[in-house]
């Protein structure tokens, strides 16, 4: 297998981990006390979506990975992205997490890695180009559906930034510098730092358009600002879209040496 390819799926699982466990000091205690002391239940669930046991074990399981990938055999990277995938699937679905979307850009980026597994051991000229479309494709999909479920009344009028990362998360970066301002600058501020995160969703979404190069500059110069304009815990819905782009320029690099 290339080394390069090995060390693109290496950055790409990193970031997957990273996204995944960015919220532990959150999910250790929740998952492994509070919903213990205090079921959630409800009736749309089936009673294995509803046990404890199974979010709490999903959710550590992906710890196996790290070894796997750390190792030259085909035969572990594939466990490993099926475990990663198969985790994935489980909080989605899970009374429990299914409504954070981190699970949701979890899932899509395992998809990758075990079509990227799967697309090295084949190998091919055109293994960079393709892996490299689909990551953009990967990213576009996520935003576009962050941009579209953003556009309401409330969203755009800043009502509901203001309420969630000031109001009552206040753990957002923004909320230090405005803190200080009265009630309707901060009203306006918000308003305006929502028809921008809209914006550079929407940006984003339409990236694979886009020269490969041109949408790995874009990625890293829109998302730091999406984590900034909001706060630092969308860090496991991103830190894996960003790791996409670390890895797949890895290869694209590769692509460009070839062709020089």
């Amino acid at each position: 297998m290339p080394e390069r390819a090995i060390k693109c799926l290496r950055v790409v699982v990193g970031a997957w981990l990273f996204g995944w466990f960015c919220k532990f000091p959150f999910y250790m205690p929740y998952l492994f006390k509070t919903v213990w002391e205090t079921p959630i239940r409800s009736d749309f669930f089936p009673a294995l979506l509803e046990n404890n046991a199974v979010s709490a074990f999903f959710y550590i399981l992906p710890a196996l990975c790290v070894p796997a990938f750390f190792s030259k055999k085909w035969s572990l990277y594939r466990l490993g992205g099926w475990i990663m995938l198969f985790s994935a699937v489980i909080l989605n679905l899970h009374l429990n997490t299914h409504n954070d979307a981190t699970f949701v850009t979890s899932f899509w980026v395992a998809l990758w890695i075990l079509w990227f597994v799967e697309a090295m051991r084949k190998g091919g000229p055109s293994l960079e180009r393709r892996a490299c479309f689909l990551a953009q494709l990967t990213i576009g999909m996520i935003f576009l559906g962050g941009a579209v479920g953003k556009l309401t009344a409330d969203y755009l009028s800043g009502d509901v930034i203001y309420y969630i990362f000031y109001v009552q998360a206040k753990t957002s970066f923004l909320s230090y510098f405005v803190k200080s301002s009265s009630f309707l600058t901060q009203k306006a501020i918000f308003a305006m730092i929502s028809k921008f995160i809209i914006g550079a969703e929407m940006v984003l979404a339409a990236n694979f358009l886009l020269p490969f190069r041109v949408s790995f500059y874009l990625g890293l110069a829109l998302m730091p600002l999406l984590i900034f304009f909001s706060t630092w815990r969308i860090l496991s819905v991103i830190g894996a879209l960003l790791g996409l782009l670390v890895g797949c320029l890895i290869l694209d690099r590769q692509r460009n040496e070839e062709f020089a």
